[in-house]
């Protein structure tokens, strides 16, 4: 484990913090999660996907959608599928259970020193 030094902590990157300020912006103001993909990290995008099919992947498939191919058009960052929209329903409806967003402290820097083994 490191010791705790007086340095300054490390800066997040403002690229990095605008790009959460406008994914809460969209997200939580506009409730407009398509205008926000592009902003998701690809794996994210994909795992997200997975966790949304997973629990409807009979369903999907008794539909007549293949759980990979659905996966794949979300992975795109404009996705162009059928399922978006209750997807995007179903995700809105989740996040903005958070509360607002926009009344939260995101920090513009984070104290690496501060987390175990580190």
């Amino acid at each position: 484990m490191s010791a705790v030094t007086d340095e300054e902590p490390e800066l997040i990157p403002t690229d990095i913090v605008d790009i959460v300020h406008r994914f809460v912006r969209l997200v939580w103001t506009e409730r407009n999660l398509r205008a926000a993909w592009p902003l998701v990290d690809d794996t994210f995008r994909q795992c997200w996907a997975q966790e949304w099919l997973y629990p409807i992947r009979d369903r999907a498939l008794a539909d007549g959608f293949e759980p990979d191919e659905v996966v794949a058009a979300f992975c795109s960052p404009i996705p162009d599928h059928p399922l978006w929209e209750p997807f995007e329903r179903a995700q809105i409806r989740n996040l903005t259970s958070w509360g607002d967003l926009e009344n939260w402290n995101i920090p513009s820097h984070l104290d690496f020193r501060s987390f175990p083994g580190l």
